[in-house]
C-alpha cells in the first residue's frame, strides 16, 4: 500500500513538472514569436524610413509628378537600383503571385493602378538591403517608391489578425506620400453647382489646377460640416453619389443646409487643398402664369434661365447672395423672397430657411427660439415682390423696371395701381409692412447695409445707367435684389401708404 502511494505521488510530480515544462515552452515559443514579429515589423519600418528619405528628397524637385512613374525610374536607375521586372523568372513569378494575392484584399494605401504592376517596383535582395540601407532582413523585398509600398518575399503571420504580413503598411507603419499640403495652390479641390432644386443641390467635386493639365486620379472625396473636421465622412454616403472615372469627378446631391468643406484625395494618398461652400437651401421660386425666370451675368446682361433648376438663377448663401428674378410678359421685374424664421439679436438678426410651408429648418440644427416671420404666417412658401417701385413711362404706362420716374402724383392710388399687374391676378396686392421688413431682415442677415438713393427714379439714380453700379441700393448688394426698399422721406413725401419703398406690388405663393 505504501509503495502504491509513493508511486501515485511520483506520477503527480512528473505530471506537474511536465505541465510546467509545457507552460515554459509555450511561453518561450510565444515570446520568441512575439520578438520575431516585432523584429520583422521594426525592420520593415526601418526600410520604410530609408525609403521615405529618398521619396521626400524627390518630391521636392520642381518637375515632380506623382502619376508619372517614369520619373521615378529615371531617378532610381541613376542610383543603380534594379527594376523588379528585370530579375530572374523565379523572383518575378513569386512576387507576381504575392501582388495578385494582395490585390484580392481590402488594403489601406494600395493603388490598384500602380501597386499591382511589378514593373513599378524596384528589387532589393537581402544583400542589397545590407549594402544600400545597412539593414539586415531575412527576405528579399520589392519597393514602389511612388506609393511607398514595400512588399516582402517571405511573410510573417500575425496570429491576432490571422493573416500573413507582406507589406509595411499592413503593420500600420510608414507614411503616405504627401506632396501638396493644405497651403498648396498647385492643385486644389473644386466644386460646381450643377442644379439648384431649392431644397436640394446637385453638385460636382473634382480636382483643378491653374498651372498644369495633368490632374491626378481621385481616389476618394471627403466632407465635413461647420468646421467639424473630426467628423469628416466619405462623400459616398451623400445622396445620388457617383464617380465618373472619365471626367475624374464625383457627383452627388446635398439635401441639408450648412457650411460644407470638401477634400479630394488621389490614389497616391495625396490630400489636396479643400474647398468650402455654404449651402443655403430654401423653397425654390414658383413661377406663375406670365412669369419667366431671368438672371443677370457679371456684366449686367439679362438671360433667361435654361430650366427651373438652373444654378445661375439664385443662391441665397452669404458668400454668393443672388436673389431669384423673373420677368412678366409686360416687361415687369420681380424678386423671390423664400420662407424663413428668425431670431432678433442686438447687432444682427439670424435667419434660417424653412422647408415648404412648415417650421422645419433646411439644416439639421434645432432652432426652438426662432419665430416664423409674419410675412409667411399664411403658410406661404414665399412671395414675389416688385424689383423696383412702380414708375411711369413717357407714354404714361405704369411699369416695374429701372430708371423710371416715380409717379408721386398718383401716390393716393398706389394700391389700386399695384393690383393691376400680372393681368390683375387675384392674389396680388400692395407690398405689406411685414413683407418690407422681411426683405430688410434678409439683407441684414447677409451683412448688407442698404443705402437711400434720395432721387425720384426707380433703381437708383439715372446718372448711373449701370444697375451693377447701383447695387448699393439693392437688398442683395447687387443687381439681383429688390431696389429702393429703403427710400428717403423726401423722395416719397409724407404719405403713409407708399413710404419706405412700399409703392410696389407683391404676391404670396402657397
Amino acid at each position: 500500500m505504501h509503495n502504491n502511494t509513493t508511486l501515485i505521488k511520483l506520477i503527480k510530480y512528473v505530471c506537474l513538472i511536465a505541465l510546467l515544462l509545457i507552460i515554459i515552452l509555450f511561453t518561450f515559443i510565444n515570446s520568441h514569436n512575439k520578438v520575431k514579429y516585432e523584429r520583422y515589423v521594426y525592420t520593415l519600418e526601418s526600410i520604410e524610413e530609408k525609403v521615405n528619405v529618398i521619396r521626400d528628397d524627390y518630391v521636392s524637385w520642381k518637375e515632380y509628378d506623382a502619376n508619372l512613374a517614369g520619373n521615378f525610374f529615371s531617378y532610381l536607375k541613376s542610383l543603380n537600383f534594379k527594376s523588379a521586372n528585370t530579375m530572374d523568372s523565379e523572383d518575378i513569378e513569386e512576387f507576381t503571385r504575392i501582388l495578385e494575392e494582395l490585390s484580392t484584399m481590402d488594403l489601406k494605401y494600395w493603388n490598384p493602378n500602380q501597386d499591382t504592376v511589378l514593373a513599378n517596383y524596384f528589387y532589393f535582395s537581402k544583400e542589397d538591403l545590407k549594402s544600400i540601407f545597412n539593414i539586415d532582413f531575412d527576405s528579399d523585398v520589392i519597393i514602389n517608391f511612388s506609393t511607398g509600398n514595400i512588399v516582402a518575399k517571405n511573410p510573417i503571420t500575425d496570429k491576432k489578425l490571422k493573416k500573413k504580413i507582406y507589406r509595411s503598411y499592413d503593420s500600420a507603419i510608414g507614411k503616405p506620400l504627401t506632396i501638396y499640403t493644405e497651403n498648396s495652390d498647385k492643385i486644389f479641390t473644386a466644386i460646381d453647382i450643377l442644379e439648384n432644386n431649392g431644397l436640394t443641390c446637385k453638385v460636382k467635386v473634382y480636382l483643378k489646377s491653374d498651372i498644369t493639365d495633368r490632374i491626378p486620379k481621385i481616389d476618394a472625396i471627403y466632407y465635413y460640416e461647420d468646421d467639424n473636421y473630426e467628423n469628416r465622412k466619405k462623400a459616398n454616403d451623400l445622396k445620388d453619389y457617383a464617380y465618373d472615372s472619365f471626367e475624374n469627378a464625383a457627383y452627388f446631391t446635398v439635401s441639408r443646409s450648412g457650411n460644407y468643406s470638401f477634400i479630394a484625395i488621389d490614389f497616391n494618398h495625396v490630400q489636396y487643398k479643400k474647398v468650402d461652400y455654404e449651402f443655403a437651401l430654401c423653397n425654390k421660386p414658383v413661377l406663375i402664369e406670365g412669369m419667366q425666370g431671368v438672371y443677370f451675368d457679371s456684366n449686367g446682361e439679362e438671360h433667361k434661365i435654361s430650366s427651373e433648376v438652373d444654378p445661375n438663377w439664385y443662391n441665397y448663401n452669404k458668400n454668393n447672395f443672388v436673389m431669384a428674378n423673373s420677368k412678366d410678359t409686360d416687361g415687369n421685374y420681380w424678386v423671390w423672397v423664400p420662407r424663413f424664421k428668425y431670431l432678433k439679436q442686438t447687432d444682427k438678426n439670424s435667419i434660417v430657411f424653412l422647408r415648404e410651408s412648415s417650421d422645419i429648418a433646411t439644416s439639421s440644427k434645432i432652432y426652438d427660439n426662432y419665430k416664423i416671420h409674419d410675412s409667411f404666417k399664411d403658410d406661404s412658401l414665399g412671395f414675389w415682390v416688385a424689383k423696383y417701385q412702380v414708375g411711369k413711362t413717357s407714354q404714361g404706362q405704369y411699369q416695374i423696371r429701372s430708371l423710371l420716374k416715380l409717379d408721386v402724383d398718383n401716390k393716393n392710388n398706389a394700391r389700386m395701381i399695384c393690383k393691376t399687374f400680372l393681368n390683375g391676378n387675384s392674389n396680388i396686392d400692395m407690398m405689406t409692412i411685414e413683407q418690407c421688413d422681411a426683405i430688410k431682415m434678409l439683407a441684414n442677415y447677409k451683412d448688407l447695409s442698404i443705402e437711400k438713393d434720395n432721387v425720384y427714379y426707380s433703381g437708383g439714380t439715372p446718372k448711373q445707367e449701370s444697375l451693377i453700379d447701383n447695387g448699393k441700393y439693392s437688398s442683395s448688394g447687387n443687381i439681383s435684389g429688390v431696389f429702393d426698399i429703403d427710400t428717403s422721406v423726401d423722395e416719397m413725401k409724407l404719405n403713409e401708404n407708399i413710404l419706405n419703398g412700399r409703392y410696389r406690388p407683391s404676391i404670396s405663393i402657397k
